[in-house]
């Protein structure tokens, strides 16, 4: 079964007192005025666990150095409540300058096509139910006597399947992180991180109920020239694009990965 999960908040304005019914018990939301002062000109909003929820539409180095003094003013006077910040999946790469200041990556949304990322300020908030995280990358190049757009494909002799670049994410890695070091350790290529482009966020729920979430990008520029580790990876070639689009293509004698054929003929919903 293959799904993108969808994160459901639920918000009040800041100005409006939250009631929680309980046991005929009320409870107020008070937001500090020094902290509502650090928020002003943010999108923001308080879900219903105190927390509070910025939408940054278009992320920016401004933007940054208001969460700063936004997190600053959240350790002083509004301990324990946490501070997520929505960011458009298309401006994924401003993942790792949330990451820089404290944040963490925590959901993603593909009905609003956001990715969620959380400061937790001291507050005990669970982790969510993964298996594990991923990250894989189509990388691209124009062959240099045909012009043809191809991506560069790997044989893992323990797979069925041709596939392309990726692995597991190491603890306390992001995904960004994850893929420029698979590249490196599989084929010895180092990646251009700013050139890094993130397409799409899939979730994937195995029997257990645990999800693999697997972060895909795009890469075409980059430095040095393929060469297989030889261990996990036993060899590499270019391919075409259109090749790989084709029913039944193999590569290596082995069918291509059926599961990054269907992203490359759009057959997921963005």
């Amino acid at each position: 079964m293959f799904f993108l999960k969808n994160v459901q908040f639920l918000f009040i304005v800041l100005s409006v007192l939250l009631k929680i019914e309980a046991a005929d018990v009320q409870v107020q939301v008070v937001v500090p005025a020094s902290l509502n002062t650090k928020l002003n000109g943010l999108d923001h909003k308080i879900d219903s666990y105190k927390n509070i929820v910025v939408t940054l539409k278009t992320p920016s180095n401004g933007a940054v150095n208001q969460l700063k003094r936004v997190i600053a003013e959240m350790q002083k006077s509004y301990k324990n409540y946490g501070l997520y910040v929505q960011i458009p999946v298309v401006h994924g790469d401003f993942s790792r300058k949330l990451e820089k200041i404290g944040f963490k990556f925590c959901e993603s949304d593909t009905a609003l096509k956001t990715l969620t990322y959380l400061y937790a300020n001291g507050r005990n908030i669970p982790e969510l139910n993964y298996a594990y995280t991923a990250a894989a990358v189509y990388l691209l190049r124009n062959n240099p006597e045909t012009g043809a757009k191809e991506i560069l494909i790997i044989n893992e002799q323990q797979k069925t399947i041709a596939n392309i670049i990726g692995g597991i994410s190491e603890k306390g890695e992001s995904p960004e992180e994850t893929v420029i070091r698979e590249t490196r350790e599989e084929v010895s290529i180092t990646l251009n991180k700013d050139k890094l482009k993130l397409v799409a966020v899939a979730h994937t729920v195995r029997p257990d109920k645990k999800s693999l979430v697997e972060f895909l990008y795009v890469c075409d520029e980059f430095e040095g020239t393929p060469k297989v580790d030889g261990k996990e990876v036993s060899e590499c070639t270019w391919v075409p694009v259109s090749n790989l689009l084709k029913e039944g293509v193999k590569i290596f004698e082995k069918p291509f990965s059926p599961f990054w054929q269907r992203f490359l003929k759009n057959e997921f919903k963005e």
